[in-house]
């Protein structure tokens, strides 16, 4: 994102700790979380008179949609259908209404150098879902201590996925969203720390990092739609896991491993305690000459505890011609138990096209037919969609 510049004033500082103190944000975060956000925050203003002044950088994303026909006429968790789930993480859905509330999102970015060797974040994203609430997304303190590695401490996202950093921002891929049958679980965030080396090997550009922490999501969405009336609570707790990257001229490749226990409480008591869970993941990316192929795999396994495993995976096929970018995609989801219900699946093909307005900005049109071979009822059903989104970065 391109910065803008300028100093950081009391009141401002002020308005920041008020987001963060829970007064005009809904986060569903402990109290010890908003103590380290205060700190990050405490910390970077006081050392904003050393360091003189913070960048500032944002995105905005207008997206609209709308389900031109589909096979499911009954409603899907209180969703009027025929209709397609876009976003699991946060229950977006559209059917034949046309709608620009269900992703539009704009996010905006503090990031103030305390000295040459230590920084803060903060980042706050607002949705149109949510009637424009704010939640808090990042706020941690990166550390360098020599130039190929960074320890960073706080509220990040967790590295499950290739954009999981930037899945918010539309500007950051060639699609309208990512594929939900790989971007879409219970949790996107988590609070700990992440250790990273930066390096290079013969003439392939390395990168490494561990990271360890948890999350806790009150009330959980995506929970909520397999518990349904439960209103459950959801913590992944131990989390640790690697990744690491590699990069040569055209190609990248990304391999990552996380695992962590899982409780899950509802209204009555507890759901699921102390269940092992499993992700694995890998990405293959090439970037040759005007050509681009964006593939990626994700494996979660929960069939010691929860009794099922999912796996999901995308390939995306497009060329850079002058400023569009057409895009051909296809991605599947499977989902395999060990309690006697029928496996779920369902395929997804995708036609797209970028248009880049300018540097920092571009629009996107997208053409979804999706395809359900899963339990009657279980899901949206058979469907096509057309969307497009207006993408902005400063």
């Amino acid at each position: 994102m391109h910065d803008i510049k300028y100093p950081l004033g009391a009141s401002r500082h002020d308005a920041l700790l008020d987001i963060v103190s829970g007064k005009t944000v809904r986060t569903g975060f402990a109290k010890p979380v908003f103590r380290m956000v205060s700190l990050v925050l405490l910390l970077i203003s006081g050392n904003l008179a050393r360091a003189g002044e913070v960048s500032v950088s944002g995105f905005l994303s207008v997206v609209g949609g709308q389900v031109l026909d589909g096979s499911r006429t009954t409603p899907f968790n209180d969703i009027e259908c025929p209709c397609v789930i876009t976003d699991w993480n946060h229950f977006s859905a559209y059917n034949r209404n046309f709608s620009l509330n269900q992703e539009t999102r704009a996010g905006v970015r503090l990031n103030a150098s305390m000295s040459e060797s230590l920084t803060g974040v903060v980042q706050v994203d607002g949705r149109a879902q949510n009637n424009g609430s704010a939640s808090l997304e990042w706020a941690y303190l990166s550390y360098v201590p020599r130039d190929d590695w960074v320890v960073q401490v706080g509220r990040k996202r967790i590295p499950i996925y290739f954009y999981s950093d930037f899945m918010d921002v539309g500007f950051a891929y060639p699609w309208v969203r990512p594929p939900q049958e790989l971007y879409g679980w219970e949790v996107n965030n988590f609070n700990g720390v992440t250790v990273v080396k930066n390096g290079r090997v013969l003439d392939w550009n390395t990168r490494f990092s561990m990271f360890f922490g948890r999350e806790a999501s009150n009330d959980n969405v995506l929970s909520g739609y397999f518990y349904p009336g439960k209103h459950p609570d959801l913590t992944w707790y131990g989390i640790r896991g690697a990744d690491m990257e590699l990069t040569y001229e055209w190609l990248n490749m990304r391999a990552v491993y996380i695992e962590s226990r899982v409780d899950l409480y509802g209204n009555a008591g507890p759901i699921m305690e102390s269940a092992h869970q499993r992700i694995y993941g890998l990405a293959i990316n090439i970037d040759y000459q005007d050509w681009l192929v964006r593939s990626e795999f994700s494996l979660f396994d929960r069939w010691r505890d929860f009794g099922y495993r999912s796996d999901a995976a995308s390939v995306s096929a497009g060329q850079h011609i002058g400023k569009y970018t057409p895009m051909l995609s296809y991605s599947y989801f499977k989902d395999q138990n060990n309690y006697g219900a029928l496996a779920s699946f369902n395929d997804h093909w995708a036609i797209s096209t970028r248009y880049d307005v300018t540097d920092t900005s571009s629009v996107k049109v997208q053409y979804d037919w999706i395809r359900e071979l899963s339990p009657p009822g279980s899901t949206s059903g058979d469907a096509r969609l057309i969307s497009f989104s207006l993408d902005q970065v400063f």
